[in-house]
């Protein structure tokens, strides 16, 4: 933690854990090296270094901690192997030109905000055993012009495609609410709202192009 000359990171060995703020405020990391043997990334690990370019989450890796990569504004490229079943509350917020993440399909949580104001381009796809997006989850993509969400999903949270791109959505039948400013100033021009659907917000749709 706040290693101002900590350049370059390889890790070697049989670690499990990188621990909570391990290396958050090393804001001259440019490269990190993973090992295989990883399961666990904690809270904050690589928060606010701010010259990451690039990182690959190894296969063994179940959980992405709490703003793990939070303010990581280098960050443009992440790969995530086949085993994360969770990504934490704000693990890439404010990633400022983070464009492309694909997510496996074991991921079956998302925090609240973990993708807020990232540089997310086109197409996210959401995986099938995701079933909330949380509050914010994609809020100031401005870029994110198409998500693509699966038919279990049950919640959408405040704020989820607030200031986006997106043109179209279909909200999947078992939606029952939605919510304060979850399309607030995107670019909507066609929605389609199921029968499940029993309350609209006041706000839902505020400052948007419908």
């Amino acid at each position: 933690k706040n290693c101002k000359s900590l350049t370059e990171v390889s890790i070697q060995g049989k670690v499990t854990e990188i621990g909570t703020d391990a290396f958050m405020n090393c804001t001259n990391l440019e490269g990190i090296s993973l090992p295989s043997s990883l399961k666990t990334l904690g809270d904050c690990a690589f928060q606010n270094c701010k010259s990451l370019k690039s990182v690959t989450i190894p296969n063994g890796v179940t959980s992405i901690g709490d703003y793990a990569f939070m303010d990581c504004s280098s960050l443009t490229e992440v790969s995530i192997q086949g085993k994360v079943t969770e990504i934490g509350r704000g693990a890439f917020e404010d990633c400022t030109n983070l464009e492309s993440i694909s997510l496996p399909e074991s991921v079956i949580k998302i925090g609240n905000y973990a993708f807020k104001s990232t540089a997310l381009t086109g197409k996210f796809v959401i995986p099938s055993g995701v079933t909330k997006i949380g509050d914010g989850l994609f809020e100031n993509c401005q870029k994110l012009t198409e998500v693509v969400i699966p038919d279990g999903i049950t919640f959408i949270g405040p704020y989820a495609f607030k200031y986006t791109g997106i043109t179209s959505f279909v909200i999947p039948d078992g939606i029952r609410t939605i919510n304060v400013d979850t399309f607030y100033g995107t670019r909507l021009d066609r929605i389609t709202i199921p029968v499940s659907v029993t309350a609209i917000n006041p706000s839902a749709f505020g400052n948007e192009y419908v």
